[in-house]
């Protein structure tokens, strides 16, 4: 691989590309530091590569913490940075909403998923990947989407920032379930292809709207896709303990008080 470098380079940015050279194009997520390669650099695609974590070992039937820790890390960077992409273009697509021109996604997963995926199913996890890659490749064709307009409003390199962003926490995703589907000796994960959405996401399209309205419908997917995720693994256990808590108050509030008359009348029957 060559480099083009500038006669005037600061000592901070000669450090700085060195580490980028070092680690292989790899960049640190703000969410664990784990290094996070998001370009294919080979003949298999990335969410098709191996990890570069290093392998835990845990102990558990269910669903191991640091997987749900990562959805919800994915879920603050979507309602944090992520959101704020998806409300603009929320702004911007009110009349295509009011037409009914935002359509389904019918190649994510859906409600059948959901009804199998729980915290002590850990026979899930396979399929769990296989959907987290489908949104790999889904949104890696997005990003590749050449959208040809000569509106001036639209930010390229915004839209570009944000999807990198979403493609950067699925990879963290993947290598948790990895790491969940290694411990607890399943079989390995069905890979996806590269072209598995070609038929649906063009390779170029001439109207904005257009391409503003597939990144619309397929993010707020994968907004519910990963907060549906969240919700079912962890859920249960906290309606659990509520329900439990809940029962405790009752059991208080039946409890009969003691009063000074009660001990009173208590004494003089034992007298």
């Amino acid at each position: 691989m060559a480099f083009c470098f500038q006669t005037k380079v600061t000592i901070s940015q000669v450090t700085l590309l060195s580490l980028v050279v070092l680690m292989g194009g790899y960049f640190f997520s703000p969410c664990y530091g784990i290094p996070v390669k998001i370009e294919t650099s080979n003949d298999e695609p990335w969410w098709c590569q191996p990890c570069s974590q290093e392998h835990k070992t845990r102990h558990s039937r269910g669903i191991n913490e640091p997987l749900k820790t990562q959805l919800s890390a994915a879920i603050g960077n979507y309602d944090g940075e992520i959101s704020k992409y998806v409300n603009l273009l929320d702004s911007k697509l009110q009349i295509a909403k009011a037409k009914g021109q935002i359509k389904k996604n019918n190649w994510l997963p859906r409600k059948k998923f959901f009804r199998k995926l729980r915290k002590d199913n850990y026979e899930i996890l396979p399929e769990l990947h296989k959907n987290i890659q489908i949104y790999a490749v889904t949104f890696q064709r997005l990003q590749d989407m050449e959208i040809r307009t000569e509106d001036s409003s639209f930010d390229a390199t915004y839209r570009t920032k944000i999807l990198t962003r979403v493609k950067a926490d699925i990879d963290l995703l993947r290598c948790e379930i990895e790491d969940e589907i290694t411990n607890k000796q399943l079989p390995a994960p069905e890979k996806v292809p590269a072209d598995f959405v070609d038929k649906h996401i063009p390779s170029a399209v001439d109207q904005l709207a257009d391409g503003l309205i597939r990144d619309y419908s397929i993010l707020k997917d994968y907004a519910n896709f990963i907060k549906k995720c969240f919700t079912k693994l962890i859920g249960k256990a906290n309606k659990k303990n509520r329900k439990n808590k809940k029962n405790k108050v009752e059991k208080q509030k039946n409890k009969p008080k003691r009063t000074p008359k009660n001990d009173l009348h208590q004494k003089s029957e034992q007298s």
